[in-house]
C-alpha cells in the first residue's frame, strides 16, 4: 500500500510534531505500534492458511474473525495478502499495555476486507477497548441491499481504539462510523486513513467519518496528549449523499461531509477536547469539516478544497470548515479553498492564520488573504474539473 506525505507524525513522546518530510510506511508502523502495545504473541493470518491450522508463520489461519476468537490482550494479528470475511470484534477487553492490534504484515501486502453479498458493515467493533487496525482496505459494494452499510464502525461502549492507514470506499453508508448504539464510544484515534466514495445511498445521511453522540466511559481519561478523539492526516474526498435524511424528519440532503462532529457535546455532556488535524478533505458533498453541537475542537492544519458540492439548502452558502450550534471551536493554520461558496468563515468559532485562497466574504483579522492564487497556491495546481479522480496528495502542497 503506498503511503503519501502527511504533516503529522507521532513521537516518541506521543505528542503529535510537524514534520517536514514525508512519512514512510516504518515510520507509522513504529508509530502504530507506540501506542497499540503488543508484547503477547503473534497469530499469522494468510489468504492460503487454513482455519484448521495453529496460527503460526508457517501454519497460517485463513480468516481475520478466527485469530481474533483466539486472542488474548498483547497479541498482534498479523495478515498477508488475501481477501477475508466479515470480522467482528466484540467484547474483547485489552489493557493500555496489552492491545489487540490488526496489521497488514508488511507494505507490500494486499489484505482486503471484501464481502459480498454481507449486508451489514464489513467491520464491527463493538463494547470492546484497546484495540487497533491497521493496513487493510475495506472495499464495499454500492448497491449493498442495506444502504446503510459501512466500512468500520465503532459502537456499544468501545474505548481506546485506533483506526490507522487503511483504505476505505465504496460503501453506499459511511467510511468510519462511530455511533451511539448500544452504549455508543470514546477515546478513539482514526488517523492517516484513505476514505472515498462513501454515504450515497444511506437515508441516514452519512460522512467519510463520523463520530456522533460520545459519552465518557473512561471517568475523564484522555489520550496522553490530553484529547478525548484524535482524527489525524487522513486523505477523505468524494463523499457525498444523494438521497434525503428522512429519519430525521429532513425532506434535503444535509451531510456527506469529509469528518463529521454529531452532537458529541449535547447528547451526554461530553467535555474531553477533539483534535482533527493534518487532514486533506476534497471534492465532498458536504462541509470539509463540520462541528454540530459539539464544543471544545481543535482543527488545526488542514486543508480543504472545493467542498459543499451538493446543492441543498442545508449545505449551500455553509463553508469548508464549519461549527454549527457550537462553542470553544479554534480554526487555525487551515488552508481554506472555496470552489463552491463566497463564505469562508463562519460566525461561530475562532478563525486564525489560516489562509484564504476562495469566496467572497470579508476575511477576518488575523487571516491570510491569497485569493489571488487560489488553487495556483498548490504545488499541483488542481483542477477544479477533475478534483473528482482523486489528484495524489502531494498535489496539495504548498507551493
Amino acid at each position: 500500500m503506498a503511503h503519501p506525505p502527511h504533516p503529522y507524525l507521532l513521537s516518541a513522546r506521543n505528542q503529535w510534531a510537524r514534520v517536514a518530510t514525508p512519512v514512510t510506511d516504518a515510520q507509522l508502523r513504529a508509530a502504530f505500534l507506540s501506542l497499540v502495545q503488543c508484547t503477547g504473541q503473534v497469530i499469522h493470518v494468510n489468504g492460503r492458511g487454513s482455519d484448521s491450522d495453529d496460527g503460526s508463520e508457517t501454519a497460517p489461519l485463513r480468516q481475520v474473525s478466527t485469530a481474533i476468537a483466539r486472542a488474548q490482550p498483547g497479541d498482534l494479528i498479523l495478515v498477508g495478502s488475501g481477501t477475508y470475511g466479515y470480522t467482528e470484534i466484540r467484547g474483547f477487553h485489552g489493557h493500555p499495555d496489552a492491545w489487540l492490534a490488526i496489521m497488514s504484515a508488511s507494505p507490500a501486502t494486499t489484505a482486503r476486507f471484501h464481502v459480498p453479498g454481507v449486508t451489514d458493515n464489513f467491520v464491527n467493533i463493538i463494547a470492546s477497548h484497546h484495540v487497533g487496525i491497521y493496513g487493510f482496505e475495506v472495499f464495499g459494494d454500492q448497491h449493498n441491499t442495506n444502504t446503510n452499510g459501512s466500512g468500520i464502525s465503532i459502537y456499544g461502549g468501545s474505548h481506546h481504539i485506533a483506526i490507522w492507514n487503511n483504505h476505505i470506499h465504496d460503501f453506499p453508508g459511511g467510511g468510519i462510523n462511530c455511533f451511539d448504539v448500544e452504549g455508543s464510544h470514546d477515546l478513539l484515534d482514526l488517523s492517516y486513513n484513505h476514505i472515498h466514495d462513501t454515504s450515497k445511498y444511506s437515508p441516514n445521511n452519512t460522512s467519510g467519518i463520523s463520530i456522533c453522540s460520545s459519552r465518557d466511559l473512561t471517568t475523564g481519561a484522555t489520550f496522553t496528549d490530553g484529547y478525548g478523539y484524535r482524527v489525524i492526516g487522513n486523505y477523505i474526498h468524494d463523499v457525498q449523499c444523494l438521497v434525503p435524511y428522512t429519519p430525521g424528519g429532513f425532506d434535503v440532503i444535509t451531510d456527506g461531509n469529509g469528518i463529521s462532529l454529531d452532537q458529541v457535546t449535547t447528547a451526554y455532556g461530553y467535555r474531553k477536547p477533539l483534535l482533527v488535524a493534518g487532514n486533506v478533505i476534497t471534492n465532498c458533498g458536504g462541509r470539509g469539516v463540520l462541528a454540530y453541537e459539539t464544543s471544545n475542537v481543535r482543527i488545526t492544519d488542514n486543508t480543504a478544497v472545493g467542498n459543499l458540492t451538493t446543492h441543498s439548502p442545508a449545505i449551500t452558502g455553509g463553508v469548508e470548515l464549519q461549527a454549527k450550534s457550537a462553542r470553544s471551536v479554534i480554526i487555525e493554520h487551515n488552508i481554506i479553498c472555496p470552489l463552491h461558496t463566497p463564505n469562508s468563515t463562519d460566525h461561530n468559532s475562532t478563525y486564525f492564520d489560516n489562509i484564504i485562497l476562495g469566496g467572497t466574504q470579508p476575511i477576518p483579522a488575523g487571516n491570510h488573504d491569497l485569493r489571488t492564487l487560489g488553487l495556483n497556491y498548490f504545488s499541483g495546481i488542481p483542477d477544479p474539473a477533475t478534483l473528482h479522480t482523486a489528484p495524489p496528495l502531494a498535489a496539495f502542497w504548498p507551493r
